[in-house]
């Protein structure tokens, strides 16, 4: 009698770990045909992790505006194709309203047609935000706008064609690509935001912040119609500001901006302009280089630039506009002899010495980002080239180093898109390279498996469109679309193909 009673002891304990996990099935084969159902099941049985099967997109109102009710749950996906939430233009699709933290998840699903993706709303609220794919929504994620909260967390998202990709005051974004919205991104006050390695390419305006105190890391601001960055106080670490439309970063609204190692290169209006009183930019060791209007502009505020590269801009290099308290102050930098004007101007160890870029853009075709500017060996750039003994510019590494990618190889040189995205049957694959190569494109699984090869050949300088029809038997999901020239993978994207 006792081992029948362990056994049916374990044997319980078996049904509750079985159990664990609530299953949204909208064709009923689920534990639940809405997930808002499967979230309130989930909360009922004190289960954590709610995955959403997929197939047929959910729509309705069961499947928008979907509150977990303060209890931290995963929702996520099951294994095979990606969830796909459609809100047809009726409400968000998750809704945090009360105390829900960190261990609250979203991940691995498709968000369409939403006033918001993710709605988080000002208190002591945040989640994570882990592999959504979000578009065609007035915002993708929103919140918390309350500066005495703690950051939530986005990580690896892609957000396409929303009114504003992400709007945040508090926030840890990494690996995330936002393009084809009105605004890639944008922060508000008291924000202590830090981003990294997130591209902001193809929006309008690529980020607009008010003062605050938001950190950039590794990031790209290019090819927007407008400004790449826009606004306050910011700081920005090894940064690309490449063929915007209007600025490369246009610093205003009485903040200070710290660039560091950033290259800012092909802009139309020009690289860095710090404008009002009491705005003042500073620059150290940046490549500042081919822009349309002026290099770096102090307009009514300030800007102090050394160890960096002035060169190659259709106007001044730098130069200065307004009276007191506006400077300009350029130090031990390569700068084209009469490049720096203004009239309250400080210059001290400037070098008109050719920077040897690899392969610079011209600043007459701009709005352009495609270039390679890394250094060709002997350029006054690396310390033994200059009097100062510094390391000049945004990058020390030379022409044709094996294994070494161009400063802009993965954002600029070379680039992939795809659309429509998600995709049902047909799409369009563009790839942009600087020369003439042979190319190969592959299309691979999230775990790296090869799924398709949809295109090699040779191809010419820039942008190149080829149809791609996705086979019927590619299962939908998530997959990486690769980009590879010589055996080298040199760009990648994310399509979601759906079922």
């Amino acid at each position: 009698m006792r081992l029948q009673i362990l056994l049916g002891l374990g044997l319980i304990s078996l049904a509750q770990v079985a159990h664990a996990v609530v299953i949204v099935d909208n064709q009923g084969n689920g534990d639940a045909l809405t997930i808002q159902e499967g979230v309130d099941l989930a909360i009922a049985n004190s289960e954590t992790v709610v995955e959403v099967t997929g197939g047929v997109p959910y729509t309705g109102a069961l499947n928008r505006s979907i509150d977990a009710q303060g209890v931290d749950l995963t929702i996520r996906s099951r294994s095979g194709p990606v969830a796909a939430i459609d809100c047809q233009n009726l409400g968000p699709a998750f809704v945090f309203a009360n105390t829900e933290q960190l261990g609250s998840v979203r991940e691995n699903l498709i968000i369409q047609n939403a006033t918001e993706g993710v709605s988080v709303l000002a208190g002591p609220r945040r989640g994570t935000f882990r592999n959504l794919t979000i578009s065609g929504c007035g915002s993708g994620i929103v919140g918390n706008y309350d500066p005495q909260e703690q950051p939530m967390v986005i990580e690896n998202c892609t957000i396409t064609n929303c009114g504003t990709g992400i709007e945040i005051s508090k926030a840890t974004v990494t690996g995330t690509d936002v393009s084809g919205c009105l605004y890639g991104m944008r922060i508000y006050e008291s924000s202590n935001a830090t981003i990294t390695g997130c591209t902001f390419d193809g929006n309008s305006v690529g980020v607009q912040t008010n003062p605050g105190a938001p950190h950039f890391v590794d990031c790209s601001f290019s090819f927007n119609d407008g400004d790449g960055f826009l606004g306050g106080s910011a700081s920005f670490d090894d940064c690309v500001f490449a063929g915007n439309s209007g600025w490369g970063a246009n610093v205003r609204n009485f903040g200070t901006s710290l660039l560091t190692g950033c290259t800012v290169v092909g802009n139309t209006a020009g690289g860095v302009r710090s404008a009002g009183h009491d705005t003042s930019t500073q620059m150290t060791r940046c490549t500042v280089m081919d822009n349309g209007v002026v290099g770096v502009f102090a307009d009514y505020g300030g800007a102090s630039v050394e160890d960096s590269i002035l060169w190659g801009n259709c106007g001044d290099q730098a130069t200065q506009y307004g009276g007191n308290p506006s400077y300009i102050s350029v130090s031990c930098s390569l700068v084209p002899a009469g490049g720096v004007t203004g009239i309250t101007t400080f210059t001290q160890a400037l070098f008109d010495l050719d920077p040897m870029i690899c392969t610079p853009v011209q600043c007459a075709n701009v709005p352009d980002g495609t270039g390679d500017y890394r250094i060709q060996s002997g350029s006054p750039a690396f310390p033994t080239g200059n009097p100062c003994g510094r390391e000049l510019g945004a990058t020390q590494e030379s022409c044709g180093t094996s294994g070494v990618e161009p400063n802009l190889a993965t954002r600029d040189a070379y680039g992939i898109t795809v659309s429509p995205n998600p995709i049902a049957r047909d799409a369009f694959l563009s790839f942009r390279v600087p020369t003439e190569t042979t190319a190969q494109v592959r299309v691979l699984c999230v775990d790296g498996r090869l799924a398709q090869e949809p295109w090699v050949g040779r191809i010419g300088a820039g942008s190149t469109t080829v149809p791609w029809s996705v086979s019927s038997d590619l299962p939908g999901g998530v997959y990486f679309i690769r980009l590879a020239v010589g055996g080298v993978d040199v760009a990648e994207t994310k399509a979601v193909v759906v079922r």
